[in-house]
């Protein structure tokens, strides 16, 4: 069966990634239940070039593996290859990513073959590293020490859990970092700075603004409150899971926040 590269992309992607198309697109007046009339209304309304800058890598390394393309490189390298074939598929796979995925047992089509090894790479090293053990807790003990002299429990509380979280979530960042900086095995080619290599792995990406070792290397300037403040909002910013959740009151408690970013 002969169908367009922008269908053929389209059958690719399971019923999740068409209803998240359909959102960014802001296409109205789709049955949402239909995976055939989701996929209709975006071939008639979206570019080939629109559409695959709004997927993520995983979901163009799954287009790349429908159309036995190779699905490595970081997600300029996967557009350009993808755009590079048949405007016209002749012999498109006979399966869509609905049926693959019921086919497969519901395995999401990123977790399949190259993104299956990484994730599993990632969780083996999360569970001989930081992931397990954070290093810093003597030092997040005594910050405690002095918030509790100063806040009530209330307070106290929320300050020191958000500082426990901002460092957790680096220290998982900064890991994977590493691994996409090396660029061995299954991170050939990775770039450490794209956002959607950490989405691959389920990572929450931390922006240069907001690493633990830029605000280590700040702790003991005066406006590390505000320092850390940001860090939390453009975290936030960044992830809108945790839009609204972080604590942003550190400005406000400037010495004892110096201590406890050191």
């Amino acid at each position: 069966m002969a169908e367009t590269l922008k269908q053929t992309v389209l059958s690719a992607l399971d019923r999740e990634a068409l209803k998240s198309l359909i959102s960014a697109f802001e296409i109205a007046g789709v049955d949402q239940r239909s995976y055939d009339s989701m996929r209709s209304a975006i071939d008639a309304t979206v570019d080939t070039s629109e559409l695959l800058e709004q997927l993520y890598k995983p979901e163009l390394q799954t287009a790349c593996e429908y159309l036995k393309l190779s699905n490595a490189g970081n997600k300029a390298a996967l557009i350009e290859r993808l755009l590079a074939a048949p405007a016209i598929i002749e012999n498109a796979p006979s399966t869509n990513g609905e049926e693959r995925m019921s086919n497969d047992d519901a395995e999401a089509p990123h977790e399949k073959k190259t993104g299956t090894k990484r994730a599993k790479s990632a969780a083996k090293s999360k569970s001989n590293g930081n992931g397990a053990n954070l290093g810093f807790e003597a030092k997040l003990w005594l910050a405690a020490d002095k918030l509790r002299n100063n806040m009530d429990a209330a307070e106290y509380k929320h300050v020191v859990l958000g500082l426990i979280f901002l460092k957790y979530i680096s220290d998982a960042f900064a890991e994977l970092y590493d691994l996409l900086a090396a660029g061995q095995g299954d991170y050939e080619d990775a770039d450490p700075e794209d956002q959607d290599e950490y989405k691959a792995e389920n990572v929450f990406w931390v922006p240069p603004e907001a690493r633990w070792q830029h605000l280590q290397d700040n702790a003991k300037q005066p406006t590390i409150g505000k320092l850390i403040d940001d860090a939390m909002a453009a975290i936030e910013r960044d992830n809108p899971r945790l839009k609204g959740v972080l604590p942003q009151q550190y400005a406000r408690r400037r010495s004892t926040s110096s201590d406890s970013a050191s």
